[in-house]
């Protein structure tokens, strides 16, 4: 059984190639997820389908809808491999003690926790030239008092 509101979706798609939720949301002056609830119950009835996948707002994959039977396109996503994302993400690929000296933030560093190609024994040598030394006028401070 179709409701009105879906009957309206469906005179909208007759008179369109094919349109968005966003768009036969605005045709109906009506907000977009109840007419997303429209159109999920009339392609799962077979009124509709989906057609093709248009980037939307903020780029995000939308599902572009036709009326009729048909084949509903099913959206695949391109997937970076998990060794090709490490690679786009990494600082550097080697240990380097010229390196500029960056704030110690807690016992791992941005370069390790960002980077995977670098080795926990490099991180750990990198880390030694931020141990904390008081200068010389302060050293009393560190002394033990018996």
């Amino acid at each position: 059984m179709i409701s009105p509101k879906q009957q309206e979706v469906i005179d909208i798609l007759k008179s369109q190639d094919s349109m968005t939720a966003s768009e036969i949301a605005y045709e109906l002056g009506a907000e977009t997820k109840a007419t997303g609830a429209h159109l999920r119950r009339l392609e799962d009835a077979g009124h509709i389908y989906v057609c093709e996948w248009k980037k939307g707002k903020y780029g995000v994959p939308t599902k572009a809808y036709k009326f009729g039977r048909g084949e509903s396109v099913v959206f695949v996503a391109k997937k970076k491999s998990q060794d090709a994302a490490r690679k786009a993400f990494t600082k550097r690929k080697e240990y380097d003690p010229y390196a500029p000296i960056m704030p110690n933030n807690g016992w791992v560093s941005t370069i390790h926790s960002k980077d995977y190609s670098f080795q926990h024994g490099d991180h750990i040598r990198f880390m030694e030239r931020f141990q904390p030394h008081p200068d010389f006028a302060s050293a009393w401070l560190f002394t033990e008092i018996a």
